[in-house]
């Protein structure tokens, strides 16, 4: 892959980014940072170093111990058998997250390289774990077992329960704490 595709990408993926990070400031009603503060200046100077990302980029070494230590972006594409540019698309995306805890970029893109190191797709995972998108686990129990669903019917079925464990006995709970008062 050429550096200026490589580029390309890396741009592609801040600009993304930061505009995620504008548009969430102004849905809260929060001001954008001014060209002269420190916000503006540090925000600048995280983007022009992402935009040297490539794939000799190697992990910086600022935390002890690190999975990834000496690793470059381009040994994570190759040891996970993926393109270059999706490893350089979740190291962005995981230098955005592990940036909510710190402020020192390096030690965010380290952070970002060793989870990368670990398991590629994880800031995806995290970024689904936190908007919550799952499936429910079995959508609809009560009424298939049930029938129509009354407080009585439902303490009833609770009552003759053995195993309070299961699927089954949190939705009839979940059904008399919403429900039943």
């Amino acid at each position: 892959m050429k550096k200026s595709q490589i580029r390309e990408i890396v741009k592609e993926a801040i600009e993304e980014s930061l505009w995620d990070n504008i548009n969430a400031k102004r849905k809260s009603g929060r001001k954008p940072a001014r060209k002269g503060s420190k916000a503006y200046k540090a925000a600048v100077a995280a983007g022009k170093k992402l935009m040297e990302l490539d794939a000799s980029t190697p992990a910086p070494n600022e935390i002890p111990g690190g999975l990834a230590q000496l690793s470059t972006i381009g040994d994570l594409a190759t040891m996970h058998n993926l393109p270059l540019d999706q490893i350089i698309k979740q190291i962005i995306k995981g230098v955005k997250a592990e940036s909510e805890h710190t402020t020192d970029l390096d030690i965010a893109m380290e952070i970002a390289f060793d989870h990368v190191y670990e398991d590629p797709k994880y800031y995806d995972k995290l970024a689904n774990i936190e908007e919550g998108k799952h499936d429910p686990v079995e959508p609809g129990i009560l009424k298939k077992r049930l029938g129509k669903l009354t407080c009585s019917k439902v303490r009833a079925a609770k009552a003759g329960l053995e195993d309070k464990g299961t699927h089954y006995a949190k939705a009839l709970q979940r059904y008399l704490n919403y429900h039943c008062q």
